[in-house]
C-alpha cells in the first residue's frame, strides 16, 4: 500500500512539474523551447515507428529512420502525413499495436470543411484532464497577469457547444434556440469570466441578447472564439453586443488547440510546449517566416490515441516574422484560410481561400456570408448585412466577383445562415453535391 501511494505521489509530482513548465513556456528563451521540442520529437517518432504501421510504412517507403531525428530541425526529413493517408488504412490500424482497451477510446470525426471528413480515435474522456483544460484554453489570462492557481481552480468559464461540457457551465445550441431569453439570463446569473464558442454560436447569442434589456444580457469579461474563421465584422459585433474582450483561437479536431491570441490580438501564439508548426510550399519545402504556405503540425501530447506527426491541416498561413510587442517568445501564426477545399464553377477550379479573400474586402458591410454553388455556373452569396450595407455594396460585390473570377453571383440578404450538426457555418458550400 505504501509503495502504491509513493508511486501515485511521484506521478502526480511529475505531472504538476510538467504543468508548471507549460504555464511558463511562452516566456522561456527560444533555444530552450526548441531543445525541449527536439526531445519530445525523438520520443514521439520512436514510439510511432514501433506502434503504428501507418507511420512505419510511410517512413520506410521514404527512407526515413527514427534514429536520424536528433533535433527539432530534423523533422524535415520525415514525409508529410494527411487525412487521405490515414483513410487508406483500416480503422484498427489507427489504434496502434497493442491497441488500447475498448473503454479507453472513442471515435471522432472532423467536420469535413476541406471536403474530406476524417474519422479517428481519441481518448474516451477527451485529450486532457479537466483540471488542465481551463489552462490550455484560457492561458491568455496568465499572460494578462492572472495567477495560475486562479485560472485552474477559480475561473468561472462557460461555453456554447453541441454537447454539454463536464467541467464548466455550458449551453447547447439547441437550448439556446429553444429558450434564448432563459439562456441569456442563465449566463448573466452565472457571471462567467470567460465565454467560449464558435463564431456561429456566439453570433446567435449576440443576436438574441441584443433584443433583451441591458440588465438581462450576458456580460462575460472575455470571449473566446474557436473552431471557425472569425471575420473582422463578426468580431466587432460580438464585442459591441456582449461587451467582452474577444480572443480568437486556432485549433483542429485532431490535435486540439494550436494557438490563441495575446492582448495585442495580432496572430495566434503557438502552444509550443505541445505543438510544433511548420509552413511549407506545395512541394513540402520549408518556408521562412513572413511567407504564406501550407500549415503542417506535429502534436507532442501523450494523451492522444493516434499521434499526428507532420500533419497537413488543410489550412494556409504563415509564421509572423516580427517579435510580438507583448514580449512572449512563442512564435505567432496567422491563418489565411482553408487550403484543401475548392469549388469548380464552369471550366475553372477555385480554392476556397480565394473567395474568402475577396469577401474580406467587404467586411465593413457584411457581418457573415455564405457562398453557395447551386449549379454548374450558378452561384449565390448569402449575406447578413451591417447597417452600412446597401444595393450599391451588393453591386460592388457582384462586380468584384465578375472581374476576379468571371462569376456573376446572385446576392441575397438573409437574417441567419444554417449551421452543420457540428455547430459550424461553412462560408463556402456546394449544394449540387
Amino acid at each position: 500500500m505504501k509503495l502504491y501511494h509513493f508511486a501515485y505521489l511521484k506521478r502526480v509530482a511529475l505531472d504538476e512539474l510538467d504543468f508548471a513548465f507549460m504555464a511558463r513556456v511562452h516566456t522561456l528563451p527560444r533555444a530552450f523551447i526548441e531543445w525541449r521540442q527536439g526531445r519530445e520529437l525523438r520520443r514521439l517518432v520512436s514510439s510511432a515507428y514501433e506502434r503504428f504501421p501507418v507511420y512505419r510504412d510511410l517512413w520506410r517507403e521514404r527512407g526515413a529512420r527514427p534514429e536520424d531525428i536528433r533535433s527539432v530541425n530534423d523533422i524535415r526529413s520525415l514525409p508529410i502525413s494527411s487525412k487521405r493517408m490515414f483513410k487508406q488504412y483500416p480503422p484498427e490500424a489507427l489504434l496502434g499495436d497493442p491497441p488500447p482497451r475498448p473503454n479507453l477510446y472513442a471515435w471522432k470525426e472532423t467536420s469535413g470543411s476541406t471536403g474530406e471528413p476524417f474519422r479517428f480515435p481519441v481518448r474516451a474522456h477527451g485529450l486532457l484532464p479537466d483540471h488542465r483544460r481551463s489552462f490550455y484554453e484560457y492561458r491568455f489570462l496568465l499572460w494578462r497577469g492572472n495567477p495560475l492557481c486562479h485560472i485552474v481552480d477559480r475561473l468561472k468559464s462557460a461555453r456554447i457547444d453541441e454537447e454539454p461540457a463536464r467541467h464548466e457551465f455550458s449551453l447547447t445550441r439547441e437550448e439556446l434556440r429553444r429558450d434564448p431569453t432563459g439562456a441569456c439570463q442563465a449566463l448573466r446569473k452565472f457571471g462567467a469570466d470567460v465565454l467560449r464558442g464558435t463564431p456561429t454560436s456566439l453570433f446567435e447569442l449576440a443576436e438574441y441578447a441584443a433584443r433583451l434589456p441591458e440588465a438581462h444580457r450576458p456580460r462575460p469579461r472575455f470571449i473566446v472564439s474557436a473552431s471557425e474563421v472569425l471575420t473582422s465584422a463578426v468580431r466587432e459585433h460580438l464585442a459591441d453586443t456582449l461587451m467582452g474582450e474577444l480572443y480568437n483561437s486556432y485549433g483542429l479536431e485532431e490535435v486540439g488547440g494550436v494557438g490563441i491570441e495575446c492582448r495585442m490580438h495580432d496572430g495566434f501564439h503557438i502552444h509550443e510546449e505541445s505543438i510544433l508548426v511548420e509552413i511549407v510550399d506545395e512541394d513540402g519545402r520549408a518556408l521562412p517566416p513572413g511567407t504564406a504556405g501550407r500549415v503542417i503540425v506535429t502534436c507532442f501530447n501523450e494523451n492522444q490515441i493516434l499521434p499526428f506527426i507532420r500533419y497537413d491541416t488543410g489550412d494556409r498561413g504563415m509564421i509572423l516574422a516580427a517579435a510580438c510587442p507583448c514580449g512572449l517568445s512563442a512564435r505567432r501564426l496567422s491563418i489565411d484560410g482553408r487550403n484543401g477545399g475548392f469549388l469548380t464553377i464552369g471550366s475553372k477550379r477555385f480554392h476556397n481561400f480565394e473567395f474568402e479573400f475577396a469577401m474580406n474586402l467587404f467586411h465593413a458591410h457584411v457581418l457573415r456570408y455564405q457562398l453557395a454553388k447551386q449549379g454548374p455556373e450558378r452561384v449565390e452569396i448569402r449575406v447578413i448585412p451591417t447597417r452600412g450595407f446597401s444595393p450599391v455594396i451588393a453591386e460592388d460585390i457582384r462586380r468584384s466577383f465578375q472581374e476576379k473570377f468571371s462569376i456573376a453571383p446572385r446576392i441575397t440578404v438573409v437574417h441567419s445562415l444554417p449551421a452543420t450538426p457540428a455547430g459550424k457555418t461553412p462560408s463556402i458550400i456546394d449544394e449540387t453535391e
